[in-house]
């Protein structure tokens, strides 16, 4: 009985050894192009992300920089289905939902799809700055195409994001053309730099 114990527990050590070593070769496959992409530089060849997915298919990190990589490339399809991916390895991570509906938006796909990624990354990350800034830029520019709960979703994360980041608010509403959109939100006169370009 220990015999047949002994050599379970070595095949299960060898198969958690090949797994550990599969990972690790992803990462360092994958790392040049993550670290290129993390700083806004020129990336190389695709092959190193790749090669990490064929070797960890299901770490999300992977599917997540493949579609930054394409995204960069003009793929916005292919990222798009890779976004995807990433998402449902990783429903809770509002970051994902943020890249969605910025790709989606992009691509002028106002459907259900937008809807539920502006809702799901207003649910999941309503105080961080990105996904503030990110869903209010989508609500700015797709605003009279959204269904009435992904407009209440986009317009609860502007009130939130004119909390810290005000400035950045009023300037984006001036870059999009849309302080008609900024100067609605409920409360706005509490906030004197953007209350100033409502009058």
């Amino acid at each position: 009985m220990r015999a047949v114990l002994g050599s379970v527990a070595l095949a299960l050590l060898a198969v958690l050894t090949v797994l550990a070593v599969d990972r690790g070769a992803a990462d360092l496959y994958a790392f040049g192009a993550r670290y290129a992409l993390d700083r806004g530089g020129p990336v190389g060849p695709q092959q190193g992300l790749e090669r990490a997915i064929g070797l960890d298919g299901g770490n999300p990190d992977h599917q997540e920089y493949v579609a930054k990589l394409r995204e960069s490339r003009g793929e916005y399809e292919r990222a798009l289905e890779r976004y995807r991916v990433a998402a449902k390895a990783r429903p809770a991570w509002p970051r994902l939902w943020v890249d969605i509906a910025r790709v989606k938006l992009r691509l002028a796909q106002f459907d259900g799809e937008l809807d539920n990624a502006i809702r799901r990354a207003s649910r999941l990350g309503p105080w961080e700055p990105d996904v503030q800034l990110v869903i209010a830029d989508v609500a700015m520019q797709g605003e009279e195409r959204l269904t009435p709960e992904a407009r209440r979703a986009a317009f609860a994360l502007m009130s939130r994001a004119l909390k810290r980041q005000e400035r950045e608010m009023v300037q984006l509403a001036v870059q999009r053309g849309r302080l008609d959109l900024l100067c609605s939100i409920p409360g706005i006169g509490a906030y004197p730099g953007a209350a100033r370009r409502c009058i």
